[in-house]
């Protein structure tokens, strides 16, 4: 399998009209996305990481004493 990474300027007609063409091919092209600015070096959690975090604390708030 060959690999091509390009970069998609989708400010204009043409860049959003190849952006939906790739999106149209899930099985052939996947598509990622760059993190904004201001959450890169930031702590990012998976939704698993989220909720056992939620249920610890929930735990920890109603368990009895």
């Amino acid at each position: 399998m060959s690999i091509v990474i390009a970069k998609i300027d989708t400010s204009g007609p043409t860049g959003k009209r190849l952006l939906q063409e790739l999106k149209n091919h899930p099985k052939v092209a996947k598509l990622e996305y760059p993190l904004p600015e201001e959450l890169e070096g930031e702590k990012l959690y998976t939704v698993e990481e989220a909720f056992a975090g939620l249920r610890k604390k929930v735990n920890q708030h109603y368990s009895k004493k």
